[in-house]
């Protein structure tokens, strides 16, 4: 789906979902990848793994290769599910990073990212080398390994962008967990550096991990063949196996929570324990879990015509469980002839219970259901598959065109986009099959033109989409080209922004999405554009300094215009501040750039004893200034609004601080959110508890901020942000995961 960008951004660490243990169904589709370098030569040797509920498990631990052209393929996947796939460079490849993606079944190119290796050496307390624990994180990496005995190591195929390392004790085949790493002092090493070198620092002993020997033991007092233990804390998670009963997991300091469920016999049959859920309190050494029977959860799976359905696979949930119904099951089962289904392993408490979509049918909507309280009826509303023809302005076919369906998520009134259902293209009848849909579902629907046709046609899109086989004709389009020039007419480097006018495509919003960037004579080509109403476009050059460029005004683009240049101001005027209301204190003034749809950080000033100050250099544009000034134990702020800047001194007028209140709306048993005030990408103030359930930043001016929140449940990043006002009542934020 089209990308659309808002002036909020928060850089958080990604990490890859690891596929449920138990049986997923097969189908027959493939997922082809041609993997290139990031000059576009292939990539032989990389290795390919794909992830998600459905895919199979055969050779998953090793990947697959690709071969001398870069190509590799994964089969046996349920055609139209989305899935998380990953490539691993070459070992010789240092030059490589490795690429994480979704993709459903289908032919895709990639370019893997450009990557780097370091290597580096570890010193003791007495400057010798010692062999120890090396940790390192940065752009979608992170980990740990243990140093050769002499100190030295090797980290390869780190992502283009800087990386923190620190090195601890060396404990053979042990790793501490990542929340005892939080007090390191991390040295970081530049994208494209070599070498690093590392002293030991000594872990918190109050924040190390520390081993729990679990056993688990059925009612009849013996071990089971195999059980699933998950342990949780605030910031981690992870799921062992207990063979014989018996497993050994580390816990740092604090309360966790231990699920136990899934026991097998030798031969592989489920055991009728119940689930279990235990919260573990710290200092616990051991831990014996004795289960109990299940109660078996029994139910009937039918038609929309109310007649029984054969071999629907049903799953069961927690119910406040991420992710969809089949990703983390707990139980599992198959409908027989009559269409009833008995559930096995559960507990008495309240479950959700759901069919899982296939190739053929739809999934059924999610009850909450216990064990024993009568037959739990879902229902699979009948669907046909969905033949899409698509067709250029002249009705012949279009070979390769990108068609996407989306689903959309409701909650608490508010919609949003939700998982994907199908990315594939068209084939040489220019057609698709997108699998059943349940009748009611809300989906959204995307079509983008090949690569060969996208200086004739445009992309279609329905934000609103009912499944109905069809011809879509794809609209006419054409391509434009755009030259970006600085003040004296010679070519700059720049972004150069699409707007997204409210209401368009699939954004409801508004706002604006990156093109390519101009190359060495300043140009740009953009194709795809709609004949009809054409697009606009507009300009931020990238200069290094401290003078602030502005961005162009959006120009139309049209087919009878379909040369531009987009001049952008490289020179402007003296920004003269004056703070008014406070002498003899210390001042400091910032400067954003206000764009519309987000603000732009320029400069700090200092600002002398009467509040005085200059910026050398703005160009003509919005600005906002604000001033904080600090004198003895009081302080004074203050905001101004500059419209159209002309070269006329700013004055900011000071007064008493302002503050923000949040109130957070969480899950439970995510730990406590942190957050900030910011002005575009910079953070003006942190965001601290206010002791009654919220929080709140002081200090500020008045006026109005963005203000972004983020947490942990287990291993999942959870994140949200709002506008307030810093004069204003509280703002009630809600964090979901990302």
């Amino acid at each position: 789906m089209r990308r659309w960008m808002l002036g909020l951004v928060l850089g958080l660490p990604a990490s890859l979902a690891v596929a449920a243990d138990a049986p997923a169904p097969r189908g027959t589709a493939v997922l082809t990848l041609e993997v290139l370098d990031p000059s576009g030569a292939p990539v032989k040797d990389a290795r390919f793994y794909v992830r998600g509920s459905g895919a199979p498990k055969l050779q998953e631990s090793f990947g697959r290769p690709t071969d001398a052209k870069g190509h590799v393929s994964w089969d046996a996947l349920v055609e139209g599910r989305e899935y998380e796939f990953e490539v691993q460079p070459p070992m010789a490849r240092e030059d490589l990073a490795p690429l994480h993606g979704r993709a459903a079944p289908g032919s895709k190119t990639i370019r893997m990212p450009a990557g780097f290796t370091v290597r580096g050496s570890v010193l003791g307390a007495d400057a010798q080398p010692v062999r120890a624990t090396v940790h390192y994180r940065g752009k979608l990496v992170g980990g740990s390994l243990h140093t050769e005995p002499d100190g030295t190591f090797i980290v390869r195929h780190l992502a283009l962008a800087a990386t923190g390392f620190a090195a601890t004790p060396y404990v053979e085949s042990e790793f501490p967990d990542r929340s005892e790493l939080e007090g390191l002092r991390w040295t970081d090493v530049a994208a494209g550096e070599t070498e690093v070198s590392l002293t030991v620092q000594e872990l918190d002993p109050a924040a190390a991990s520390k081993p729990i020997a679990i056993r688990v033991i059925g009612p009849d007092g013996r071990p089971s063949a195999e059980v699933t233990v998950s342990v949780t804390q605030a910031t981690w998670g992870t799921t062992l196996t207990a063979s014989a009963g018996t497993v050994t997991a580390r816990l740092r300091p604090g309360p966790a929570e231990i699920r136990v469920f899934a026991a097998r016999d030798a031969k592989g049959a489920a055991l009728p324990w119940a689930f279990q859920k235990i919260r573990v309190e710290a200092g616990e050494k051991e831990l014996a879990i004795r289960m109990t029977r299940a109660s078996d959860l029994r139910g009937l799976v039918v038609g929309a015509n109310g007649k029984p359905l054969a071999g629907i696979e049903v799953v069961a949930t927690e119910p406040g469980a991420f992710g969809p119904i089949g990703a983390d099951p707990v139980a599992r089962a198959t409908s027989a002839k009559d269409g009833t289904f008995r559930l096995v392993g559960l507990s008495d408490a309240e479950w959700a219970i759901a069919t899982v979509e296939t190739t053929t049918r739809p999934a059924s909507a999610t009850v909450r259901a216990r064990p024993g309280l009568g037959t739990t009826r879902l229902v699979v509303t009948d669907a046909q598959p969905t033949i899409l023809r698509v067709l250029d302005p002249d009705r012949r076919p279009v070979v390769g065109a990108k068609v996407e369906v989306v689903r959309w998520q409701h909650e608490d009134g508010r919609r949003s986009r939700g998982s994907g259902i199908i990315s594939t293209s068209t084939d040489a009848r220019g057609t698709v099959t997108i699998p059943p849909q349940a009748r009611d579902a809300d989906l959204a629907l995307e079509i983008t033109p090949p690569d060969a046709r996208k200086d004739d046609l445009a992309p279609y899109e329905v934000d609103e989409w009912k499944p109905a086989t069809a011809d879509i004709v794809l609209p006419a389009g054409f391509s434009a080209t755009l030259r970006v020039l600085d003040s004296d007419g010679r070519p700059v480097a720049a972004e150069v922004q699409r707007l997204i006018p409210a209401g368009e495509a699939l954004n409801s919003f508004g706002g604006w999405s990156r093109t390519d960037p101009p190359d060495a004579a300043g140009v740009v080509r953009v194709s795809s554009i709609p004949a009809a109403g054409g697009a606009r476009f507009a300009a931020i050059p990238s200069v290094a300094t401290n003078v602030f460029p502005g961005r162009t005004a959006w120009v139309h683009v049209t087919p009878e215009r379909r040369e531009v240049t987009l001049q952008v101001a490289t020179r402007g005027a003296p920004l003269a501040i004056t703070a008014a209301g406070a002498t003899g204190a210390t001042h400091v003034a910032k400067v954003y750039a206000d764009l519309g749809d987000r603000e732009f950080p320029v400069v700090s000033v200092a600002l002398d004893d009467e509040g005085a100050g200059r910026v050398p250099e703005v160009a003509p544009g919005r600005y906002i200034v604000t001033v904080m000034a600090r004198g003895g134990a009081a302080e004074s702020v203050g905001r101004a609004d500059v419209e159209a800047f002309d070269g006329k001194p700013v004055v900011v007028e000071l007064g008493p601080p302002q503050a923000v209140r949040v109130i957070p709306k969480l899950p439970e048993d995510a730990e406590p959110p942190q957050g900030a005030v910011m002005i575009g990408d910079q953070t003006i103030a942190d965001l601290a508890s206010d002791g009654a359930g919220g929080l709140q930043a002081t200090g500020l001016p008045p006026g109005r901020y963005a203000v972004i929140l983020f947490s942990r449940i287990a291993d999942l990043m959870l994140e949200g942000s709002a506008y307030a006002d810093a004069a204003g009542d509280a703002v009630t934020i809600e964090l979901r995961p990302q």
